[in-house]
């Protein structure tokens, strides 16, 4: 017995020693406790492709589509809270960093009410135009993204207090309750508007328990840092974000024009695990944000970090598009897997996985240094591919074969991009160094 405590002892030591500044077994512990999550997202997909009709589907999935692309500011927003209540934590304390989240709250409610009152409006004069014959689905996926911009305040939280099992549950949780919801709702009503419905239940119920949860650990007595959110400041950061968004689903928006109903639904489930692979990677960068605030730009230590960062990601891609692809007869199609999924399309848009994945990366990386502009140069590649599919009209295969090309092309362009801007920048140093 006094061997067994010495192992068990010496065990927890080894995985304990510099835990706070560990990249790599904070990234495996929060894969770990997503994973259930990320799952759960899978699942609304699989048993949506089950429940509803081809036409129906892919309908679906380009609404989810436009959601993710107007979710993803929240990147922004969340990269931007958690710098901002980490320096809080620094400044004032741990006890500051919930009382000044609550401050916080109370400006992302107020002021994402009112863009999305105003981007609803706008969505109304384009609904022809985008396919959707009904305001209710416009209502529903805006006011869906706007209730997951509020939930996600509580990983910010978690997030900036570097509590790892904490955010693992959270995410996981809301993802669970979003699953269980979603699938009620398409029972009831068998319908795109009813699964969207128990989605925005889902999340209001999370943000709910989040914030009654803040509201009881709050100390009243801690100092409370000043609150101001620069949305002007913002923007550039949002709309690179947006990008890198809109870059990773073009295919499935111009699936839309390019392929019939039918063949969209078909594409769309093969799209289902290589989306949801990029998805899974954005928690883990974000968790890793914290990591590479403070570090001097210019010393080899922020570099050392990066270059874990990019492994890991690298890694983890790698493995998991090889575990897909070695599943695939049983994961896309047949009686077992997901309905409409087609094996040979999902093999292609695996290789997007890879590039696409390395290219978030690069995004994060640049946010961390403060160098949001870069995000803007995605615009260059998402034109040029606009233009490609607007003149070759590609079948389903011409579109992933496409798409994953094009998803290597980016990926390159942008990290020339930076390297550009890295050398210019160190140029630019040394001459004011330089006497």
């Amino acid at each position: 017995m006094p061997i067994v405590r010495n192992i068990v002892a010496y065990a927890k030591h080894s995985l304990g020693s510099g835990y706070r500044q560990s990249i790599v077994r904070r990234t495996v512990i929060l894969c770990g406790l997503i994973l259930p999550g990320f799952v759960a997202n899978f699942f609304i997909y699989f048993f949506t492709a089950q429940l509803l009709t081809q036409e129906q589907f892919g309908l679906y999935y380009l609404a989810s589509t436009v959601g993710a692309i107007l979710f993803s500011g929240s990147v922004v927003l969340n990269s931007f809270l958690t710098r901002h209540l980490v320096h809080v934590g620094q400044a004032s304390g741990a006890d500051a960093i919930v009382s000044t989240m609550v401050r916080l709250e109370r400006h992302i409610v107020t002021i994402g009410a009112i863009l999305s009152t105003v981007l609803f409006l706008l969505f109304l004069g384009a609904l022809k135009q985008i396919g959707v014959q009904s305001p209710i689905i416009i209502l529903l996926v805006i006011l869906d993204s706007y209730t997951s911009y509020v939930a996600d305040l509580g990983r910010v939280l978690l997030q900036s207090q570097r509590r790892t099992l904490a955010l693992g549950i959270y995410s996981s949780t809301w993802m669970a309750l979003r699953l269980g919801f979603c699938i009620v709702g398409v029972l009831l009503f068998r319908s795109v508007w009813g699964a969207y419905c128990g989605s925005v239940l889902s999340t209001t119920l999370t943000f709910a328990a989040f914030h009654f949860w803040a509201l009881r650990t709050t100390d009243n007595h801690a100092s409370l840092a000043s609150v101001r959110l620069p949305v002007l400041a913002l923007l550039p950061s949002v709309a690179g974000y947006g990008l890198m968004v809109l870059v990773s689903n073009l295919d499935v928006l111009f699936g839309y024009y390019a392929l019939s109903q039918s063949e969209l639904g078909a594409y769309a489930a093969s799209s289902v695990f290589p989306k949801a692979a990029l998805v899974v990677i954005m928690p883990l960068l974000q968790m890793l944000i914290p990591a590479m605030i403070g570090i001097d730009l210019s010393r080899r230590s922020f570099f050392l970090v990066v270059a874990r960062i990019g492994g890991i990601i690298l890694a983890l891609s790698l493995a998991g598009c090889a575990l897909v692809w070695l599943l695939s007869p049983q994961l896309c199609g047949g009686r077992w897997g997901l309905r409409l999924c087609e094996p040979p399309i999902l093999g292609i848009l695996l290789i997007s996985v890879i590039p696409l994945s390395l290219l978030r990366t690069l995004v994060v990386i640049e946010f961390a240094r403060g160098r949001e502009l870069l995000l803007l140069w995605l615009a260059v590649p998402a034109v040029a591919y606009s233009l490609f599919i607007w003149v070759t009209s590609p079948t389903m295969k011409d579109l992933a074969v496409g798409f994953s090309a094009f998803s290597f092309i980016a990926f390159l362009f942008f990290a020339a991009v930076c390297l550009i801007a890295h050398v210019q920048r160190s140029r630019s140093v040394t001459r004011i160094r330089t006497p």
